[in-house]
């Protein structure tokens, strides 16, 4: 999966969507602009067509993306994030 995301972050970079001066704010907006993509996919009834499943991973890649682009250790806080959602699963 790692080898994929850089893949996929170095052809953004190659196709100038990505460079040095990218902002958060211009990921941002990009995660909002996938986003509306995904809601206009739906078809009704509601299903997950395979356009809205690649507007889906076009949403994810971007946010996977920006953290890359921050030098974010994804699989680390994918970790904290199941911890934290494995923790509130325990009832006190």
């Amino acid at each position: 999966m790692e080898k994929l995301r850089k893949r996929h972050y170095n052809a953004c970079i190659k196709r100038g969507v990505i460079t040095p001066d990218t902002t958060i704010y211009d990921f941002l907006k990009k995660i909002v602009e996938e986003y509306h993509e995904v809601i206009e996919s739906v078809t009704y009834p509601p299903s997950l067509s395979d356009e809205t499943k690649q507007e889906c991973i076009d949403l994810v890649m971007v946010i996977f993306n920006m953290l890359n682009h921050y030098n974010i250790d994804i699989r680390s806080e994918i970790i904290k994030n199941i911890e934290t959602q494995e923790n509130r699963c325990i009832i006190k």
